[in-house]
């Protein structure tokens, strides 16, 4: 590329990064609690945050709403597993509860650890892996397959890769566990939360604020 180009390309670059600035002034989008708070990346904060809105009991009062809404998004990666179908289908998403951090044991080859985000309802689970910076752990998923053989596993990185080979073992991607993103199915599924609160203010703003975080995080 000529240098006269090069120079061109950067002060078009130029132009919209200002403009991109000043409308960010006029809306208040640099304005957020998150980022206000060092959060920005701290994944056990982005697991409680996505933990809260999963739970059917959390404080934000719309019962088992965000959770529906997450498993339509996700559940369509596990096709064509039909017994993960079935079970998405059988799982009682407004008696369950979601936790942070839950213990499954002493670590050693194949069990235990401390899973990010686990969905309990009944003898039912849906465990989720959460990772933005962090590396896999030695036999990491195979340990919360383990832990229940029945549980969907879901991978959640900022960019959906694929979980190691050191972490999954002998574990199939699209069967015992699926990757999803913070780009793409997170997301998706923070939009569609928005929507459903269109008439409740609060709620509304806050997830605003946690799309814009995310949308940040993932460039």
């Amino acid at each position: 590329m000529e240098i006269k180009n090069i120079e061109h390309l950067l002060h078009n670059v130029s132009i919209i990064e200002k403009k991109y600035d000043s409308l960010a002034e006029i809306t208040g989008e640099h304005y957020n609690v998150f980022d206000i708070l060092g959060k920005r990346s701290d994944e056990l904060a982005h697991s409680s945050i996505i933990s809260n809105l999963l739970n059917a009991k959390g404080k934000h009062g719309q019962k088992d709403l965000f959770l529906k809404l997450f498993i339509e998004t996700i559940q369509p990666k596990f096709f064509p597993n039909i017994a993960k179908q079935s079970f998405f289908q059988d799982f009682n998403t407004f008696a369950s509860k979601a936790l942070t951090e839950k213990f499954a044991g002493e670590v050693n080859d194949d069990e235990g650890g401390r899973i990010d985000i686990i969905i309990n309802q009944g003898s039912n689970n849906i465990i989720i892996e959460n990772k933005i910076y962090a590396k896999d752990q030695k036999s990491q998923l195979l340990r919360y397959y383990n832990y229940d053989k029945n549980a969907p596993i879901i991978y959640l990185t900022l960019d959906g890769k694929d979980a190691s080979e050191n972490s999954k073992r002998n574990i199939e991607n699209g069967q015992e566990y699926i990757c999803i993103s913070y780009e793409n199915e997170i997301i998706i599924w923070i939009e569609k939360c928005i929507e459903k609160m269109a008439n409740k203010s609060i709620i509304r703003e806050t997830l605003n604020q946690y799309l814009h975080l995310v949308k940040q995080i993932t460039n």
